[in-house]
């Protein structure tokens, strides 16, 4: 499990890095407000998985499953690689993963 922390640790400071890279480039509050909520919510999912690895792997998927739509819309709307289309690939393997984690429970 120490292997996933820090794998699911890594994505929730690239969430809060990104928000905070786009209110820095484009003055985006909303960048801001949504790196910070998502990237807690992931951290939220590590640290219920302590108590409950059910519990905290669900708030990690549902939070990858809806992050998936928004860069996925976000990079049919721009049609840039960089960063929605890092961001929709690295979310798409935190999902997966996640996924697969609650299915081995």
């Amino acid at each position: 499990m120490l292997a996933l922390n820090i794998i699911f640790s890594v994505y929730g400071i690239l969430l809060v890095f990104g928000g905070y890279m786009g209110f820095k480039k484009a003055g985006s509050k909303v960048s801001l407000i949504m790196g910070i909520l998502s990237g807690g919510f992931i951290f939220t999912g590590i640290f219920l998985a302590r108590e409950s690895l059910n519990c905290g792997l669900t708030i990690i998927a549902a939070t990858s499953g809806i992050l998936l739509i928004v860069f996925l819309k976000r990079l049919i709307k721009t049609k840039k690689v960089m960063p929605a289309g890092m961001l929709l690939l690295i979310t798409v393997l935190m999902l997966i993963l996640s996924l697969i984690q609650l299915i081995k429970i």
